[in-house]
């Protein structure tokens, strides 16, 4: 048990307060409507900031549905805050006005995130008419009253071209961060196919996000979007994805007080318990809670994943972005920029006759990509004598196991 408290120490929670929103979001994964008949009530909600104030959280987002027309969403939040818990919270902000505005203040709100899916024509047809220009004045009227600001866009294939206008308008309000996280197959954007994101647009986002990384708004990229790619390495201040943190570090909380590791999968073998029958200490420090992460390792993973060099640290990227193409946690992360670049250089690889295929043999060695050039290497003992074969052995078996300073 003690050993279990010290490798998994909770820092963040992700708290759905409520089903109920006034949207209808095209890609709203959790498909909020109406609130659920047995959604936590106020007592229940301040136990549960009991909870996470003393097993010493040092993070809560809020969020819904629309967690603003929560009851007492606000009373909630200021008992988090006032404990020290930096308390953040994301609204559609539609009900965003200078009354509301006073009650995220008093809460101790440290960052109110406001959700903007496009320009006008775009995020209104996304969210609701007339919300584009209720959500840039709700940012105005937070920055007046001094309140840190994000907008978080969810990303599909017609909104991201639209990536450089939002900034300019963002800007020039003033907003302090902006989050670019990604579309999935779930919930209401089922019904939205033509929108999905493909595996290529990823590396666009990131380029888009680097390109702006000296700019005054700073951008913040979401655990979909990643890994291993230079650009996105910068981005995160030099730092590498270590893994999915749900239920090593994070845990998800829903209206219901079900706990799981992360609110985006939604699967119920992933709940862990319920906050009414436990505590979300006894929960958390089960030895049989979390398992499909915390014994999560690289030999579970399939594909290209389970190849990869990154994949020990890595173990997939982001678990949800798995489960969500593919139906298991096991399975490739096509949706990764360093997976891309390997299932591209492999489309190319496949094309090149004997010569070509080791005069880039040579070149990919002299550049420390042994991973591709272990592709190569594939490929030329399908199609080559021993000769050859034994060549290529002598480059790998010298730099195969070197350790890499340069991330693709």
């Amino acid at each position: 048990m003690e050993n279990s408290r010290i490798e998994y120490q909770l820092e963040y929670a992700v708290w759905e307060m409520t089903h109920g929103c006034n949207m209808r979001c095209q890609h709203c994964g959790s498909s909020c409507a109406q609130p659920y008949l047995d959604e936590m009530t106020t007592k229940e909600c301040l136990h549960v900031c009991d909870e996470l104030i003393n097993m010493g959280v040092k993070f809560v987002t809020l969020t819904g549905g629309e967690p603003t027309t929560k009851k007492d969403w606000d009373v909630i939040a200021e008992k988090l805050s006032k404990a020290g818990i930096y308390t953040n919270i994301i609204s559609n902000g539609w009900f965003v006005e200078d009354d509301l505005v006073e009650k995220i203040k008093q809460a101790g709100i440290a960052i109110c995130a406001i959700s903007i899916d496009g320009v006008k024509e775009t995020h209104d047809k996304i969210r609701k008419e007339g919300s584009f220009e209720k959500d840039l004045l709700a940012l105005k009227k937070l920055k007046y009253h001094g309140v840190q600001t994000m907008v978080a866009t969810t990303i599909n294939n017609e909104n991201i071209e639209e990536l450089d206008e939002m900034y300019d308008i963002f800007s020039e309000i003033g907003v302090d961060f902006w989050q670019l996280q990604i579309t999935l197959p779930m919930g209401n954007f089922l019904k939205q196919q033509t929108l999905f994101v493909e595996p290529g647009m990823i590396e666009q986002i990131i380029d888009f996000a680097y390109k702006k990384k000296e700019g005054q708004l700073e951008i913040h990229l979401t655990d979909g979007i990643g890994y291993y790619n230079k650009k996105q390495i910068c981005m995160q201040q030099n730092t590498c994805w270590a893994g999915c943190s749900a239920g090593k570090k994070s845990v998800g909380i829903l209206q219901n007080g079900d706990i799981v590791g992360c609110t985006s999968i939604r699967n119920e073998k992933m709940i862990e318990g319920n906050i009414r029958d436990g505590s979300l200490r006894d929960i958390w420090f089960s030895k049989d809670s979390f398992l499909w992460n915390r014994n999560f390792k690289r030999d579970d993973l399939k594909g290209l994943c389970r190849e990869c060099k990154y994949g020990d640290m890595c173990l997939g990227g982001c678990s949800n972005s798995r489960f969500t193409l593919n139906g298991t946690i096991e399975s490739e992360n096509i949706l990764c920029s360093y997976n891309y670049k390997l299932v591209q250089a492999r489309k190319y690889i496949n094309k090149l006759d004997e010569e070509q295929l080791l005069q880039l043999f040579t070149i990919l060695i002299e550049k420390n990509e042994y991973q591709i050039a272990k592709m190569v290497y594939d490929r030329i003992k399908n199609i080559n004598g021993n000769h050859v074969i034994e060549m290529c052995e002598k480059y790998l078996q010298v730099n195969m196991d070197c350790k890499e300073n340069n991330n693709e």
